[in-house]
This record gives structure tokens, sequence and C-alpha cells, in this order.
């Protein structure tokens, strides 16, 4: 039924072209250059295709994802949150009002659907299962999500200056320093700390990780907490020594599981991955970030490499998925 329920998600979207959860992920990544590394406002990457998604929209306005098959219409907090990132960029970009009320609109979800575990965790899940590498049973909680879910709040705790928003991130950072045996998103693992963007399996999803790591430089910037500086060191010191695992000498790799083929990323994922790179760069001054993005846009440049990528991608998707 995975397989089948994936397959007609893809036909659907691909194939019919109906409007579908792909129409607000797979935008061409850009960096937003209006952004400020050293003081928070707007995000990253300019996000402009997920501000401009058509819907469908909650009665409260809260952002609606498509999935179609057996998933169907569902509310997806990482979603919620970049949406919410989205309206805010517009926002600062037109300074049109509307644009301000739909950020506030994903923020009020955040405020009202964060929940506390059985180890004390406070969280943001997904309420419907999912399959990937097997069934993420809901509720799911994720480190992207936190991740994403403290970049928008921690801009709500700006504008507005009520504290329980900046409540609200110090509760969510606490997940991310949590490790996920004690009800946390964060993996200790052999060579550092990473926040997964999946916990059962935590397979070590590259562009989760760099999302969640700008959530936690937001959070530091909103608090100027030096603890959260060495919490955000310490991650970044973990990406530094993992860069090189997620490098197949023609194209980058999506996540590290133990699946006998490697999951290569996507045209998109690759592209993201070099823009992620280039904003923590950014942040952190760290020059192998920046070596990878340059090496890692020379094999999106290369002919070749992208058709070799297109073929083992798709093998890769009619073995596993």
């Amino acid at each position: 039924m995975g397989k089948i329920g994936y397959l007609k998600r893809i036909i659907a979207a691909y194939v019919l072209k109906k409007n579908s959860q792909l129409t607000f992920w797979h935008g061409v990544p850009e960096i937003n250059e209006n952004a400020n590394y050293d003081k928070l406002g707007e995000f990253y990457q300019k996000f402009s295709y997920k501000a401009d998604y058509p819907g469908p929209f909650d009665e409260n306005g809260v952002i609606i994802l498509d999935y179609h098959g057996n998933v169907g219409k569902q509310k997806y907090h990482i979603a919620i949150a970049q949406y919410g990132l989205a309206c805010y960029n517009r926002w600062k970009e037109t300074g049109d009002k509307i644009w301000f009320e739909k950020f506030m609109n994903q923020v009020k979800w955040h405020e009202e659907n964060i929940k506390q575990n059985e180890k004390g965790i406070w969280l943001w899940y997904a309420d419907f299962d999912w399959d990937y590498h097997g069934i993420l049973k809901a509720p799911w909680a994720s480190g992207l999500a936190q991740g994403a879910g403290m970049s928008l709040v921690s801009r709500a705790y700006k504008e507005t200056g009520n504290k329980k928003y900046l409540q609200l991130c110090e509760r969510v950072f606490k997940s991310m320093i949590t490790s996920i045996e004690d009800g946390g998103v964060m993996n200790k693992i052999s060579d550092g700390v990473w926040i997964e963007e999946t916990l059962s399996p935590a397979c070590h999803i590259l562009n989760g990780f760099m999302w969640a790591l700008m959530g936690v430089w937001d959070y530091y910037l909103i608090t100027k907490d030096e603890t959260v500086k060495l919490w955000f060191n310490k991650f970044i010191e973990t990406l530094d020594k993992n860069l090189n695992k997620f490098d197949t000498g023609f194209w980058s790799l999506y996540e590290l599981s133990d699946t006998k083929m490697k999951m290569l990323a996507s045209y998109f994922y690759h592209s993201l991955h070099i823009v992620q790179l280039k904003i923590l760069y950014n942040i952190s001054n760290n020059r192998n970030f920046l070596r990878y993005a340059k090496k890692w846009e020379k094999y999106r440049n290369n002919l070749l490499y992208r058709k070799m990528a297109f073929i083992y991608k798709s093998i890769f998707k009619l073995v596993y998925f």
C-alpha cells in the first residue's frame, strides 16, 4: 500500500498536474539578499513561491497541503512554519498588513498546537501517518519542524514583544538539545550532535539539519544567550565534520540511511543544499561550507552528472518507494 500510495501522489502531481504538496515544496531555492545574519529580520531564503501558494487553507487561514492518495489533506507543522516565514518576508517587502495577518495565523497555530510528551518535552507533532523507511506513526515529531517553528515564533516575539513567544521558543530549544531517548530531537553521534528531521529512523537528513540550525541561530539572535551560541557552534562543528559523507563525487546525498543504495538528493534538494550551505557560511564564516557549496554547484552545472543523478535517483525510487 505504501508504494501504491506513493505512486498515486506522484501521478497526481506530475502527470495530472493537480494542485498538491509539491506546489508548495518544489520552487527554486534562493538566498534572500535582504536577510541580516547578525540581527533578526527577513528569513534567509526568499520563499516567494511559498507565499504564492494558492491553498487550500482552513477557516483560520492556516495552510493545508493535499498529499492525495491515502494521506489526503493535512496540516503539516513544517509547511505551516515555512508558509508563515514566507508571509513574513512578503510583509517586510511590501508593507501590506494582510501578509502580517497571514504570518500571525501560522504563529497562532504553533501557539495552540505544541504538546508535551511523556518525557516532559514540548514539541510540535504531525497528526498523520507518513511512509518513510517504514511508517512514521502519528503523532510524530521532527527536528526540522522544531527549528522552522522557532524561526517563525522568534519573529513573532521580535514584532510583538509578547513574552509568550519567547517562552515558546525556550520550550522548543530544550527539545533540540535533548536526546531522542530523553524525548527530544537531538541525536548523539560518534562525532557530534545532530538534530534529526525524522526520529525513527534517525537517518541524518541534511536539509532538515541545516534548516534546524537556522532556527537555533534565530533563537540566539533574540536572546544573545551564550549557552545557545555554544550549542549552535556544536551543531556547526558536527555539520563541518560530516559534510564529506554526503559527497558522492558527482552529487550530494539526501540522507545517511543504511540502505544498500544511498539516497541521492533530487535536483531540487541538491540545489537547496547549496543555498543552505551558503547561508550557514554567512552565519558561521565556516569556509568548508562555502567550499562544498561551490563544489556542488559544479556538479549541478555538469550535464553528465545531472543525467547520472537523475538515472540513479529514478532507480532508487523504484527500489525503495
